[in-house]
């Protein structure tokens, strides 16, 4: 009887540290998603900066090939 009892409450407690890890995952996979989010924000910014500069240039070369050759 008493070896029963043992068994069962041996086999609780290695089911602890189970639901312990599902628990702690939730944060990990939080920050991974969050460093990701970052990343893409920095990406976009990097490619607006890109436009911005290449629409600049567009523009200036334009300016200058329309100005009147004399």
């Amino acid at each position: 009887m008493a070896t029963a009892a043992i068994e069962t409450r041996q086999a609780d407690e290695s089911k602890q540290p189970q639901q312990g890890a599902g628990a702690g995952g939730g944060e990990g996979l939080r920050q991974y998603y969050q460093q990701r989010i970052q990343d893409m924000q920095l990406l976009v910014r990097q490619k607006v900066h890109d436009l911005q500069r290449l629409e600049a240039q567009r523009n200036d070369l334009n300016a200058r090939g329309s100005s009147p050759s004399t």
